[in-house]
């Protein structure tokens, strides 16, 4: 039985992981990695986004990534990760429905 099969029978949600080396891996390289992960499990509901930026910076590149996969591809949840603080920036825009 294929995982997402499997997982529609209980109150799973199905994220995919995607590392983004601190928002210094290229956008499009990331974006091919999240559309890997749709293409292989139909059935996942989000992204989650590892090793996540944490300077104001870099809140423009999350928002794209939040953008591409809630919008463009219709998946209801993104999460990141920082590991650390972040800018305040990352809780005022949509960058990530979860920052853990």
């Amino acid at each position: 039985m294929k995982v997402t099969a499997l997982a529609a029978e209980y109150p799973i949600t199905l994220v995919g992981y995607v590392y983004t080396s601190y928002g210094q891996r290229p956008l499009q390289q990331v974006k091919s990695e999240i559309d890997r992960w749709i293409n292989f499990y139909p059935g996942l509901q989000g992204i989650f986004l590892d090793e996540q930026a944490s300077d104001r910076e870099k809140a423009g590149y999350y928002r794209q990534l939040y953008q591409y996969v809630r919008t463009t591809l219709d998946l209801s949840l993104v999460v990141s990760n920082p590991g650390t603080i972040c800018a305040e920036v990352y809780f005022t825009e949509p960058v990530a429905d979860i920052i853990c």
